[in-house]
This record gives structure tokens, C-alpha cells and sequence, in this order.
């Protein structure tokens, strides 16, 4: 009985643990505009956070990329990570960029033809997978928000090219 009671609690003890380390509730998720490419054409990404709290949340909504704020990883059929070509410098945080979403509210942005700002181009023919991060540093302060600050990570999505 004693032994059921300990492994309950650091069942217990473990989960809250994971519940403590995740976002409170902030979701971000990463799709194609279509599950097939060809060369010429385009890739659309869309990028969505969602507050699935129960409370208003204040996001910084500049998603700068490929970072500070957004960084997308892509490998292709072998494995390896495309790179990407050096970014501009960030445009500076404005007042603008904090909104709040309330709860089940969502912010989405698409990422217009992806691969030009790729270094490595997308040649293998087969699986490529893609995988977004939303890091936010700045809470707003300076303007008296205080914004969701932290990473949360994307599921892990696949699309393919050539065929």
C-alpha cells in the first residue's frame, strides 16, 4: 500500500512538474498550403498562436524570421537541415506589435514563398519536415504590458516535393 502511494505521488509530483515547464496555454502551430510541390512552385507556411488559457494573454506578434522571434527548421528526405540565407536586422519592437488575445483567440500570419529565403534549395525529391519556435523575450514593459515571454514549439509537419 505504502509503495502504491509513493509512485502515486511522484506521478503526481512529475506532472505538475511538466504542467509548470509549458507555456500557460499558449499554442503555436505550423501548416503548409499544400502536401505537394513541385519545382516553380511556391511555399506558403502559416504560423498560428492560440491562447488556450482561460484568461486574456498579451503576445508580442512581430514574429521577426527566420529570428529572433521565429524560426522555422526544415530537413529534407536525408535528414539534413536546410539553411537559410543570413536575415535583415529585426525591426525594432513598436507598441503595435503587443496584442491581446483573448481566451481561444488566435493570431495567424503567412509566410509568403518560404524557399526564397532559403540558402540550401529544396532538390531532393521526397519527405521534407518543418518544425516552427516562437521565442519571446521582451514582456513589453517599456509600454506597461506584460506580454507571455518564453519559446513554445510547433508539432513537427511534412510535406513533399517533386513526384
Amino acid at each position: 500500500m505504502m509503495r502504491f502511494f509513493v509512485v502515486a505521488l511522484v506521478m503526481l509530483l512529475t506532472t505538475d512538474a511538466a504542467i509548470a515547464t509549458t507555456p500557460a496555454g499558449l499554442i503555436l502551430s505550423l501548416t503548409t498550403d499544400k502536401p505537394l510541390y513541385r519545382s516553380g512552385d511556391r511555399i506558403d507556411l502559416s504560423i498560428m498562436l492560440e491562447n488556450r488559457s482561460g484568461e486574456p494573454m498579451t503576445i508580442n506578434r512581430r514574429l521577426a524570421y527566420p529570428g529572433p522571434d521565429l524560426t522555422i527548421e526544415i530537413t529534407d528526405p536525408s535528414g539534413m537541415r536546410l539553411r537559410w540565407l543570413p536575415p535583415a536586422p529585426p525591426p525594432p519592437i513598436l507598441e503595435s506589435d503587443f496584442v491581446q488575445l483573448g481566451p481561444g483567440q488566435r493570431f495567424e500570419v503567412t509566410l509568403q514563398d518560404i524557399s526564397r529565403h532559403l540558402f540550401d534549395k529544396l532538390e531532393h525529391t521526397g519527405e521534407y519536415r518543418a518544425t516552427a519556435t516562437y521565442r519571446n523575450q521582451d514582456g513589453g514593459s517599456q509600454w506597461k504590458h506584460a506580454a507571455w515571454t518564453g519559446l513554445v514549439e510547433s508539432r513537427v509537419v511534412t510535406f513533399r516535393w517533386g513526384g
